[in-house]
């Protein structure tokens, strides 16, 4: 079998995700080959797998003419059996929408995020979301609850496959930096979504009950003005700038908890990583993330916007060493068994196969 990945990210989670699954893919004796954009670093995360550069100008989401017969050259070169996309991107909707390959080829498309979240709502994106998702045959999402959501809005077949892990940044451990006490970590770009306010909010009320802890913020975006960071500046430690790739795991090892605060959500590369480095995770009930914490066993579910919840929890982890130190093991054993490439290729594969029996 053959398979085309479509994502033309450059960097980040989408070139993590994409690069994972193409990797394991192979492993299981599937052709891959991937159409991503021109200087994307994915060839950094595969291992020997041919790969097809498109070039796509820095913000320009309409492609232009050269573009889209490059676009179908590449495509019919390839003549995969299946093309699964895994990123939206209006360039890429509009080469699939205004050619015809999208009639000849059965199509696959992971939706990371059934609808786009606050602070990053956005006509464009959400069309082209929605778009992509109803010229695919499949559509695979993260979670339970993103599938019910989707199916009120969408009358496609859909299936439900975990995000996989990203042991892969374990190479980048460093020795002998090791777990600092009492240290708490935010992990990833700042949007409005994310619910970072909340989590600062919450710090007043942890430095009373352990007045040496620290939140450790580490990713690029907006932070705004909040009276706590200048009130309680010695416990905080921010790194506002994109976090590369070589340093993520530093952070991680520094970290005694992971705390993603989203007030909104879907599914997350943050959990994958804090359970590779057996660090448990405190996030809110939204969307799939809460599906991969088992509750009070690799982390706890709080409410959203809930500051005095988050403090509670992040306190009673901070607090007990062992049973922070249990739930870090138990996400490394959950990671193996639920969310390890390997399993998550196999099932794809299925859904591949599926997919061209009913094309038939």
């Amino acid at each position: 079998m053959k398979v085309l990945l479509l994502a033309v990210c450059r960097r980040g989670g989408m070139t993590h995700y994409t690069s994972q699954l193409a990797n394991f893919l192979c492993d299981k004796d599937i052709q891959v080959e991937i159409l991503v954009a021109n200087g994307s670093d994915i060839g950094n995360y595969l291992n020997s797998i041919l790969v097809k550069y498109v070039n796509i100008p820095h913000h320009t989401y309409t492609p232009k003419i050269m573009e889209i017969i490059k676009f179908i050259k590449i495509v019919k070169k390839v003549n995969p059996n299946i093309i699964h996309i895994t990123e939206k991107h209006p360039w890429l909707y509009l080469c699939l929408a205004l050619t015809r390959v999208i009639k000849k080829y059965p199509m696959i498309y992971t939706m990371h995020d059934v609808e786009m979240h606050v602070g990053e709502k956005d006509c464009l994106w959400s069309y082209t979301n929605i778009k992509l998702a109803r010229i695919s045959d499949h559509i695979i999402v993260h979670g339970k609850k993103l599938a019910e959501q989707l199916k009120n809005n969408i009358d496609k077949p859909v299936s439900i496959i975990q995000h996989g892990d990203y042991s892969f940044f374990t190479k980048w451990r460093e020795d002998p930096i090791t777990e600092e006490e009492n240290t708490i970590l935010f992990f990833g770009r700042i949007v409005e979504y994310k619910g970072l306010e909340y989590f600062i909010k919450a710090m007043p009320i942890i430095l009373k009950d352990i007045p040496d802890a620290k939140l450790i913020i580490a990713g690029e975006g907006k932070i705004g003005y909040h009276k706590e960071l200048t009130d309680y500046k010695n416990n905080f430690e921010i790194h506002n700038t994109y976090i590369p790739d070589a340093q993520v795991a530093v952070f991680f090892q520094r970290a005694s908890i992971i705390v993603m605060p989203y007030i909104e959500g879907s599914q997350s590369g943050i959990i994958p990583i804090a359970y590779a480095f057996k660090k448990p995770a405190i996030a809110t009930d939204v969307g799939g993330i809460s599906e991969v914490i088992d509750e009070g066993v690799t982390g706890f579910i709080v409410s959203s916007r809930d500051s005095g919840a988050l403090a509670d929890a992040i306190i009673k982890l901070l607090k007990d060493e062992k049973l922070r130190r249990e739930m870090g093991e138990n996400a490394y054993k959950k990671m193996g068994a639920e969310l390890s490439w390997d399993k998550i290729a196999e099932i794809t594969i299925k859904k591949y196969q599926e997919i061209l029996e009913k094309k038939k």
